[in-house]
This record gives structure tokens, sequence and C-alpha cells, in this order.
């Protein structure tokens, strides 16, 4: 009886390995699954190792450095080839500030037309972005835009970004060019940004006090205890 049971459990084993097994349906499915992934995957990486080539040229101009000419227009195109195959808003971004570096001492009107399309592009894609508010801004001001306009677009990068130690002082230098007393609302965020500022660079935004003493001066007036304090953390003072 045993030796029955024992030869029928042996006799079933490969049927049910057999039903275990997946069909070729699933197979072909499984199949056109990875090369589904594999086709999406594909440009991603391609962007990422195009983009690679343009780090060390963005690193410099972070670290303050001014890279040459050539190594800017490599940089570009790099990240050219790398938005072809997919493109993102930090790519975009990029490649705005590069050809921003890129700008001569007297650029013409349709390079600064050309920025302002880019950045505005890519504000649409990424708004929560002070430092291209503040391109924009800039942008805005070299092509005699109206001061509102440029206004509009400092101020979305003030309340996007109040404290982006690498734009402190060269935002706050165009809203002091642009400060218009009645706009009470700017002029508040100007305010705010020159006590921010003399925190973190006292010196720096002390001397923008030689061209705007007044908005400089009340500001200054309005130090609080609270930004004493943060300025004293900041420059490890008692």
């Amino acid at each position: 009886m045993v030796m029955a049971i024992m030869v029928n459990t042996i006799a079933a084993t490969p049927t049910i390995m057999a039903a275990d097994r997946p069909g070729p349906i699933w197979i072909g499915l499984f199949g056109a699954l990875a090369i589904g992934l594999a086709a999406l995957a594909a440009p991603r990486a391609i962007s990422a190792y195009h983009a690679l080539e343009a780090r060390p040229i963005l690193w410099s101009l972070a670290a303050g450095e001014r890279p040459s000419a050539v190594d800017l227009t490599q940089a570009i195109a790099a990240l050219e080839a790398a938005r072809s195959a997919h493109d993102s808003a930090s790519l975009a971004s990029d490649q705005g500030r590069l050809r921003m570096a890129l700008l001569p001492r007297d650029p013409s009107v349709v390079e600064l037309e050309a920025l302002v399309t880019l950045t505005e592009a890519t504000l649409r894609r990424a708004p929560v972005n002070p430092s291209l508010w503040a391109r924009l801004a800039w942008l805005r001001y070299r092509l005699d835009q109206p001061a509102a306009a440029v206004r509009a677009a400092l101020r979305l990068s003030f309340l996007t970004g109040p404290v982006v130690p690498e734009l402190m002082i060269t935002r706050l230098g165009l809203a002091l060019a642009v400060l218009d007393a009645s706009d009470g609302e700017f002029t508040g965020l100007v305010h705010h940004s020159i006590r921010q500022s003399w925190v973190l660079y006292p010196a720096e935004t002390l001397a923008l006090g030689n061209r705007h003493p007044e908005p400089i001066g009340a500001a200054m007036l309005a130090i609080t205890e609270a930004d004493r304090a943060a300025f004293r953390r900041v420059h490890q003072l008692r």
C-alpha cells in the first residue's frame, strides 16, 4: 500500500512541476516588460553620462572661479546632449547658468532674450527656485524692462528662498537698484534681506550703503536682538 502511494506521488511530481513552470505567454510578457524598462532607463542613463561632462565646470562656477570660454562652450554642448536624451528642469537650469557665465561684458539683446526664454521655460517646470527668479530679474534689468517687472521676479526670488548665501549680495544689490518706496511689500522684503545679509556678510552689506544709504540705514536701525544673536552665532562671537 505504501509502495503504491509512493509510486503515484512520484508519477504525479513531473505534472506538478510542469504546472509551476511559467508558460510561453508569461515568459513573453516578462521579456517585453524587461525590454520596456530598459528602453525607459536608457535615455536617463545617456543623459546622466553627458551631464557628468559638465559637472567640473559647474563646480568651478560654484567655487567662484571663471572657466575659459572653451570649457564653458564644451559644458553647454554636453548639457545640450544630455537634454536631448532626457530633459529636466535641473539640466535646463544648469545650462542657463553656463550660458550666463559665457555672456560677454556687453551682451546683445538677442543673447539676453534667448536666456530670458530659457529661464522662463525652466521656471514653468520648476517655479520654486530662487536662483532662477533672480536670474530672470537680472536679465529683465539688463534688457531695460520696467522696474516693476524686475521687482516681480525678485519678489518671487525672495519668497522662494529668503536665505541663499550665494545669492544674498548680488540679489540685494539689484533689489536696491529698483527699490520703489510706494511698493510696500517689496520694500519690506528688501529690508528683511538687508538684515539677513548683514548677519552673513556684514562688510559687503554695509558697502552697499555707499550707493543706497537710506534703505541700508533704515534696515540697520531695525536690527533685532534675534538678528544680533544670529550674527554672533554665525561669526562665533560671544
